[in-house]
């Protein structure tokens, strides 16, 4: 009796969803996400799961933007505000911008099962407050910001 319960207990751990977000915790993404905004360099500095270190937006249209992660081409299509799917390494991926800063430096996207989770800058060092802002984000839509790693660069 005790062999079948700790195999329906080991069962139960292997079902729940994978990532470092409580799925029971709500989640939003920025109504202020604007693709023509995001355009540039970024730095992912903090990640969850896989991340490359160098972003860039290169290009923005109503439905989407092509993007760059490590120089590697890449295009995502818009889904609602602030939720964009991406394609190639990953496709079909929901990610979602959780926030992002008003001069639009710093951002935290995520995704709804935990599995993605960075925080994006214009810069490798620096913007001390807004990773700090960045993280109780992260933290008040579910993560858990203490499996938030640094990207080193």
């Amino acid at each position: 009796m005790r062999l079948l319960l700790v195999a329906l207990l080991l069962g139960a751990c292997a079902m729940q969803a994978p990532g470092a977000r409580d799925p029971s915790a709500p989640i939003w993404s920025s109504t202020r996400f604007e693709p023509a905004r995001f355009a540039g360099d970024w730095v992912v500095r903090q990640a969850v799961g896989a991340a490359p270190r160098q972003l860039a937006v290169t290009s923005a249209t109503p439905e989407g933007f092509g993007w760059l992660a490590d120089g590697v081409p890449r295009t995502a299509r818009l889904t609602g505000p602030g939720r964009f799917v991406l394609d190639g390494k990953g496709a079909g991926r929901d990610v979602w911008v959780l926030w992002v800063d008003d001069d639009f430096r710093t951002a935290a996207l995520g995704t709804p099962d935990g599995s993605l989770g960075w925080i994006i800058d214009r810069g490798a060092t620096g913007g001390t407050d807004r990773i700090a802002a960045a993280r109780d984000i992260m933290e008040f839509n579910g993560y858990d910001v203490s499996k938030l790693v640094d990207v080193r660069q």
